[in-house]
């Protein structure tokens, strides 16, 4: 759409002296001396944005037709010993704005339809800053987090970080969970996304500031070290939260190219892990595969998790515990089973294979920039240490993660390293006959603080590019696959995996978070979501029989079903309330298919927040416990402890409770208060 630039240096108020075209001052700026404005609005139909320069600070304005939905303060860092910066037109093509510091920063604001793209380019600063107002609006999106609200709340601060993949379990207040995407939207219909790669940092709320702040810096773990600092993102107003992400679908990010393995959609995934550990043999994989069979239950595949490995890193069977598991894996599958197998892109440094990975000349990890060049004439190398290599060796990066005190993380932007750890697990597929694999890690906090990555990608890119290119790389196995990490790749037809939950009951990534991060997920762009294991990891505890009830009941609606914890620990009632979940759930599996299917059209998530009927319902907008499975089926799941009632709230328009059929329809937007929802009911409306 063709927007048109409105020039306006107005007086806020009437004591102001304006001079000609140019500024207006106030004679009461900061203790007698005049405070200078400019003012300049770039609009079209929808949208418009007005910066504003109020002596040396700069400010924003962004509004759709009828409302202001951001507000907020650029360049929040630059001393004021720079002086008022100019602010001007952008000659070039009249559809935007310049802000500039001569000599020190100059920001571009250009529009392309309902949105704004910023650009800084800044010189001799340590770092540049543009932040928002929070407000009093409501904010979705944003990174997975240890402790996970949706919308967002103002109380869980996060100070200044790197804005990248990480696994929070190690550190929640350094690093974001597995899927990092710097997108946002608000109940205003206010928008914010991060689409090129850049040595970003974050901060919400940080010292009860009431604001979202992005920054760049060049500092680790980032890699660049110019002393020009480029920051770009665009700002954009719609009509509402719906209609932003609705624009931003298929724009910002691409649509998914296909949907993950429909089974996976239909019947449970039955992992070892929680209930085992790395406690595992044949024998108990077998049992546990006849146990499951024996209690009546359908499978989706088995997946054989952690220490089937030699070594971790060999990608190779341990014999003393696995004496032929190409005839388990047979065994398993005349059960009705797939079979599917954990892998990690670690090769701790006592395994078989890492000195072939290691050293020239194939150098298959992340590399340390320390390198030494090796020729066969005398010199370093000398001798055929490396055989006839001859070139540029790198010293191996090393990293620490929780199999391993010393490990190479392979190096998945390096196509030859990809090739040689792809092939493994093709070699894997065809001797021993595993279907597909969940793959784990992949996030950058994993990466050896000095790094090298390859130069086919720009080092603004480093190093949140290694979880793209990780994912990009096992999505080539097929639609069968999980992982935990996504950055840029929600066009990949694979599901996307919550991060571990903790077998308790909060929204510090227990069963609350099961809700909140599933819709964050949706938000953001991953509609094939995989929630974590019914119950929990039992890291510290085993989940409550309550707890694990509980966790059946919400994760019936949801794409998919992962269950370790075995209900046969509890007693028989459990063992039947998880056949009746597991079914239902296999009863609304065409729905979730249609819905995928739906996701490649037009990204729109399968769970979707409530207020997706009707974004302009304040109430919908802040509950946090209910969610839809498309359009027409609202889950409203007990959370609490102990609970068994609760209040629901239905929006817009017709619901019949499936649980009293004979019972007229309830007109919504209306709360249904202390609903009742004994321990084996899970609360569930159906939009007629």
């Amino acid at each position: 759409m063709k927007g048109w630039l409105l020039v306006s240096f107005l007086a806020l108020c009437s004591d102001f002296t304006c001079y000609g075209n140019e500024m207006c001052e106030s004679p009461g700026y900061a203790k007698g001396e005049a405070e200078k404005k400019k003012e300049i609005m770039v609009e079209s139909d929808l949208a418009g944005i007005v910066v504003e320069v109020v002596g040396s600070d700069v400010y924003f304005t962004l509004e759709n037709e009828h409302n202001i939905v951001m507000q907020g303060m650029l360049g929040v860092n630059i001393p004021t010993i720079f002086g008022q910066p100019e602010l001007t037109e952008d000659g070039s093509d009249g559809n935007g704005l310049i802000v500039r510091w001569p000599g020190l920063a100059e920001m571009v604001i250009k529009q392309d339809d309902i949105c704004f793209e910023v650009s800084w380019v800044v010189h001799e600063l340590k770092y540049i800053e543009d932040c928002i107002d929070i407000g009093n609006s409501h904010w979705f999106g944003g990174p997975e987090e240890l402790v996970q609200h949706f919308p967002m709340r103002k109380e869980n601060i996060r100070n200044r970080v790197p804005y990248l993949p990480g696994d929070m379990l190690q550190d929640a207040n350094k690093y974001f969970g597995g899927v990092a995407e710097p997108f946002w939207i608000n109940s205003l219909g206010g928008g914010l996304v991060v689409e090129q790669e850049q040595p970003l940092f974050y901060s919400w709320n940080q010292d009860n500031n009431d604001k979202l702040c992005l920054s760049v810096e060049h500092s680790l773990p980032y890699v660049l070290k110019s002393p020009t600092l480029n920051l770009s993102y665009k700002m954009c107003a719609a009509q509402d939260a719906k209609s932003m992400f609705q624009h931003a679908a298929g724009l910002f990010w691409e649509l998914p190219q296909d949907i993950p393995d429909e089974r996976m959609m239909t019947h449970p995934v039955w992992s070892t892990w929680a209930q085992y550990k790395a406690e595992i043999n044949e024998s108990v994989v077998m049992q546990f595969a006849h146990d499951i069979v024996d209690n009546g239950f359908d499978n989706s595949q088995l997946e054989i998790d952690d220490n089937w490995e030699t070594c971790y890193g060999d990608a190779t069977f341990d014999f003393d515990k696995f004496p032929d598991p190409a005839r388990m894996v047979q065994n398993i599958k005349n059960l009705g089973f797939r079979v599917t197998l954990w892998i990690h892109p670690f090769i701790n440094q006592e395994c078989e294979s890492f000195s072939l990975a290691a050293f020239p000349p194939n150098m298959y990890f992340v590399r340390d920039p320390k390198s030494k060049e090796i020729t066969n004439d005398g010199t370093f190398g000398g001798g055929g240490i490396f055989g006839d290599f001859e070139g540029t060796a790198y010293l191996p990066g090393t990293t620490l993660w929780w199999q391993g005190f010393t490990a190479g993380y392979v190096d998945f932007t390096n196509d030859l390293a990809s090739q040689w750890w792809r092939d493994r697990l093709e070699l894997l597929r065809s001797e021993i006959g595993i279907d597909s694999f969940k793959f784990d890690a992949g996030e950058s906090n994993w990466l050896p603080s000095s790094l090298l990555l390859d130069p086919k990608y720009p080092e603004s890119s480093w190093p949140a590019v290694f979880s793209t290119a990780y994912v990009s790389a096992v999505a080539q196995f097929g639609n069968l696959v999980e992982v935990r990490t996504g950055r840029h790749s929600q066009h990949l037809p694979i599901f996307v995996r919550m991060l571990d939950k903790f077998s308790t009951w909060g929204y510090d990534n227990g069963l609350k978070s099961m809700v909140t991060t599933l819709l964050q997920f949706g938000i953001v762009g991953y509609p094939f979501v995989l929630p974590d294991m019914i119950g929990g990891n039992g890291y510290g505890n085993i989940p409550s029989r309550e707890l694990y009830i509980r966790w059946l009941q919400v994760n019936a609606f949801m794409p998919a079903v992962q269950i370790s914890f075995v209900p046969w620990q509890y007693d028989q009632e459990v063992v039947q309330h998880a056949l009746n979940m597991t079914r239902l759930h296999a009863q609304y599996a065409p729905t979730i298919i249609s819905l995928a299917k739906q996701a490649l059209i037009d990204g729109t998530p399968i769970n979707r927040p409530i207020w997706w009927l009707d974004p302009s319902d304040q109430e919908a907008l802040r509950i946090d416990d209910e969610f839809l499975l498309g359009d027409n089926l609202l889950i409203a799941p007990v959370l609490e402890e102990g609970s068994t009632s609760r209040d629901v709230y239905l929006p817009q328009g017709d619901w019949q409770d499936p649980a009293n059929p004979a019972d007229e329809a309830i007109h919504g937007p209306v709360w249904i208060r202390d609903y009742h929802a004994p321990l084996f009911v899970v609360p569930y409306f159906v939009r007629i």
